[in-house]
């Protein structure tokens, strides 16, 4: 059920079914030949990274008529230190991973990392990140189609809370474009 999760790894052949709701994770490797699947709306916000092993599936459980922007993958991994992982194809640090001869539906935004789609991988959806690697033989179809009202992620703040002596500058991002983000300081609804 949505909620908080720490590193949810999904076995080799195994499936995971997840509901409609906000998912906030900490990182979700697939791995080969496993699938996740969706029964309703999902947004996953996902601290580390997402990565699946080769010929994994991602997408809407059968029976339930889920397009792309219907399963939303927020991941704050990266070069900025959120704590991508490190692919071993090379140095870089990848904040989302679909591998080989695997098929994902959904969006993925990855402002802060690189997204790499390795040999044979299919996505359809949207794919933004700080870099985007297509393998040989990938394919990306962009599906935009929408069941749902588009609703903005929640902010990314920083410094991410804590006590302060002195005066504190503090930065608030959204990676949902066109975005308008409103607040107050005596915590009323802006």
């Amino acid at each position: 059920s949505p909620g908080d999760y720490k590193d949810i790894i999904v076995g080799e052949k195994a499936s995971l079914v997840l509901q409609g709701g906000v998912y906030n994770i900490r990182s979700l490797h697939v791995k080969e030949r496993a699938s996740v699947t969706f029964r309703g709306l999902a947004e996953l916000r996902i601290q580390k990274d997402f990565k699946t092993g080769h010929n994994a599936t991602v997408g809407s459980a059968t029976g339930v008529n889920l397009s792309a922007s219907d399963i939303m993958f927020y991941v704050a991994g990266g070069e900025t230190g959120h704590g991508a992982s490190h692919d071993k194809d090379d140095d870089a640090l990848v904040a989302v991973s679909i591998g080989e001869n695997s098929t994902v539906v959904g969006h993925f935004y990855a402002p802060y990392g690189r997204i790499r789609l390795k040999e044979g991988a299919g996505v359809y959806g949207i794919l933004l990140g700080r870099q985007v690697v297509v393998g040989q033989e990938a394919k990306v179809t962009l599906d935009t189609r929408s069941n749902q009202q588009l609703v903005a992620s929640a902010p990314d703040i920083m410094p991410h809370g804590g006590s302060f002596w002195d005066s504190a500058q503090v930065e608030m991002l959204s990676i949902t474009s066109g975005a308008s983000i409103y607040y107050t300081l005596d915590g009323s609804t802006p």
